[in-house]
């Protein structure tokens, strides 16, 4: 199974997405060992993919992926950069032989600090060496409590780190975005003193906490050092979201006066949001994970369907919040597809929550100037 894409590709590009020229073997009983994976027992067993980026949703297997890369071309030995575009694999191991035959290995994860990794990079990155003139196998070892995905690029060195650069660049924009949300009510809420002002700040803070969870930049600059943590760290950020996202939309849209209905769902969703941020440390990260992601995908569904109750019924107030709750609920309803392996892996499905996220603070800070402008217009003048 030489790649033999690589002559080919990596001469006129440095990103390859390998996802096509990988066989793997999913380990139900997380029990073999490398020497038993590279068995001819078990070198039959490998499948071979066919889809760009293997995802295999929530499951408690290991899974192996091997693939080659065929170096019997090149004159000097070629160094590249093996990135696994995904940041929350809990542990992966890289083997591979040397020319004695000996197997080595690396293992890195957000399972381990982040300050031992090879490459101090949002994803798990890791440089492997082609020696001239053989084909090279390497082998793979995913574990995870969480949504197994195996998003696996190869790049030229120089490429890889440009792209990083690109992508700290984006990723800058949109937090810097928030904080400008952020930044801009609470100096709202110090000129106006209302209190709304600060909780849709708070609101925005958690939202932060969870794309910079979800996206591996909290791992790399919050807690690089706090491994138990990082496995905590996104049910209770989503938990936390989701409850304080209830909380404002319900003092937002006074929905107790449109619907009682929407009105009881959404404390009920809020106080769920609270049990999932709590769930971690009475019961599986596996199933934090999947409650938190189905109570947020139901706070979203509920948020649109109140904001257009709520319009209907005369609630000037939600106008905004309509595209805002439908746009987020886009976001979520994707991520969570992709989380259980529904839906394959594409740009739109990873980063749609962080676009939501986006749209969702940009709409309700209009909207919230929308209720206060509605407000003073209709409290009565007590000038003499």
């Amino acid at each position: 199974m030489a790649y033999a894409q690589d002559k080919k590709v990596l001469s006129r590009t440095g990103q390859v997405p390998i996802g096509r020229y990988v066989d793997y073997l999913e380990d139900k009983d997380q029990r073999l060992s490398i020497r038993e994976v590279v068995s001819a027992e078990y070198a039959q067993k490998f499948i071979r993919s066919d889809k760009d980026i293997l995802n295999f949703g929530f499951t408690n297997s290991v899974y192996w992926v091997r693939f080659e890369i065929d170096g019997s071309y090149r004159p000097a030995e070629q160094e590249y950069i093996l990135e696994i575009n995904y940041p929350l694999i809990d542990q992966l191991t890289i083997y591979r032989q040397d020319e004695f035959g000996a197997w080595s290995e690396d293992t890195e994860g957000d399972r381990f600090p982040f300050k031992d990794r090879e490459i101090a990079h949002r994803n798990i990155a890791h440089k492997i060496v082609v020696p001239p003139r053989k084909v090279s196998t390497f082998y793979l070892r995913f574990q995870t409590e969480g949504s197994m995905q195996i998003p696996i690029m190869i790049w030229k060195s120089h490429d890889f780190y440009n792209q990083a650069f690109n992508e700290n660049m984006i990723f800058g924009i949109l937090y810097g975005t928030l904080f400008v949300v952020v930044a801009y009510n609470i100096f709202l809420f110090w000129i106006v003193q209302k209190w709304l002002h600060l909780a849709f700040a708070a609101m925005i803070v958690l939202s932060i906490l969870f794309l910079a969870t979800q996206n591996g930049y909290a791992f790399k600059y919050l807690w690089s050092s706090g491994t138990h943590w990082t496995n905590h760290a996104l049910p209770i950020s989503t938990g936390l979201l989701t409850c304080a996202s209830c909380i404002y939309l319900i003092k937002m849209l006074e929905i107790e006066q449109y619907s009682v209905l929407m009105y009881v769902s959404l404390v009920t969703i809020a106080v769920l949001g609270i049990f999932t941020a709590i769930a971690p440390f009475v019961t599986t990260h596996n199933f934090s994970i999947k409650f938190g992601l189905i109570n947020g995908l139901l706070a979203a569904f509920v948020s649109l369907s109140s904001s257009i109750i709520c319009r209907l019924k005369g609630g000037m107030q939600s106008r905004y919040l309509i595209p805002a709750s439908y746009l987020y609920l886009i976001g979520i309803m994707l991520v969570s597809l992709k989380a259980f392996g529904i839906i394959e892996t594409t740009f739109i499905s990873t980063h749609g929550v962080e676009l939501g996220s986006v749209c969702q603070a940009v709409f309700y800070s209009l909207g919230l100037r929308e209720k206060y402008a509605i407000t003073l217009e209709t409290e009565p003048n007590t000038t003499t």
